[in-house]
């Protein structure tokens, strides 16, 4: 049934790294200041990287795409938040 299910409904698919991971954790901190485990930021780090592939829209000329993701869950081990938020971090930008 699941793969049925994704076949009909599933248009894309794509991977991501551990940083793209790690850097969606802190960025859905930084912006609702929610912890997302690994596993529920992984939709996230996808959306992140599928928008920075796309083409900008011109102004006028698109309707526009629905993206549906879910993320939940807020189990993380805090030596992997200190990896993420560390002053050692590859994710600081300064």
């Amino acid at each position: 049934e699941v793969y049925r299910l994704s076949d009909t409904l599933v248009d894309d698919m794509l991977t991501v790294t551990d940083s793209q991971i790690a850097e969606a954790v802190k960025h859905c901190f930084d912006d609702t200041r929610a912890v997302l485990e690994p596993a529920g930021a992984i939709s996230i780090a996808g959306l992140i990287k599928w928008l920075a592939a796309r083409k900008p829209r011109v102004a006028g000329r698109s309707k526009g795409n629905y993206v549906a993701i879910s993320s939940d869950a807020a189990n993380i081990e805090f030596d992997f938040l200190q990896r993420v938020s560390g002053a050692n971090s590859p994710l600081r930008k300064f």
